[in-house]
């Protein structure tokens, strides 16, 4: 697998990430659903009056240091790794599918009234693509499959049950968005092949 770039995309989003974070920490903090609101973070009602960017402003967002620093640090190991071993265009367009099968399935599955943000339903859609290359080329990816991301994602499901805290719809979307858009990925690289 290729050297991660200190200039890659996911780098650049976790910039973001933290950069909004920090305004939204001076703007009345991040755990306050009016300044989440305000800064895009996702609640049906809105979208339903014409604010659909929220189906991607809401994923840069999060509720909390502690939801910050989890999603991003795991962000990191495996965006950078999910990145190394697609071509640029590959990976923006599993990160987007992700981000809009996130909130577009809890746009039409979760409660109305619920404020949701984070960027867990895009590294569940990482997961996913993974997965997806495990079956494509299982010599290169099977075991990194099994071994880490399977047990990983298990947790994560088991997490998401248990705490109501936790938008699993959000994160089934995004596992939803990354696998379908890197199996089609994954198809044209294994007939150019």
């Amino acid at each position: 697998m290729n050297t991660w770039s200190k200039w890659s995309i996911t780098n650049g989003i976790i910039v973001l990430c933290v950069l909004i974070f920090i305004a939204m920490t001076f703007a009345g903090g991040s755990e306050q659903v009016s300044v989440l609101l305000s800064f895009g973070a996702m609640q049906n009602q809105f979208v339903q009056h014409g604010e659909v960017w929220r189906l991607i402003t809401a994923n840069f967002l999060h509720i909390g240091i502690f939801h910050l620093l989890m999603n991003m640090v795991i962000y990191y190991q495996f965006g950078n790794l999910l990145e190394s071993v697609l071509k640029r265009w590959q990976y923006v367009i599993v990160i987007v599918c992700a981000m809009v099968m996130t909130t577009t399935v809890s746009y039409f599955f979760a409660d109305n009234y619920a404020v949701s943000a984070g960027w867990s339903g895009v590294l569940f859609g990482i997961m996913g693509a993974f997965i997806v290359l495990s079956l494509f080329f299982p010599q290169r990816f099977q075991h990194y499959a099994k071994n880490i991301i399977i047990p990983i994602l298990v947790i994560n499901v088991i997490i998401g049950f248990l705490n109501s805290g936790v938008n699993w719809i959000g994160h089934f979307g995004g596992f939803v968005g990354g696998f379908i858009s890197m199996f089609f990925i994954a198809a044209v690289i294994r007939n150019k092949k």
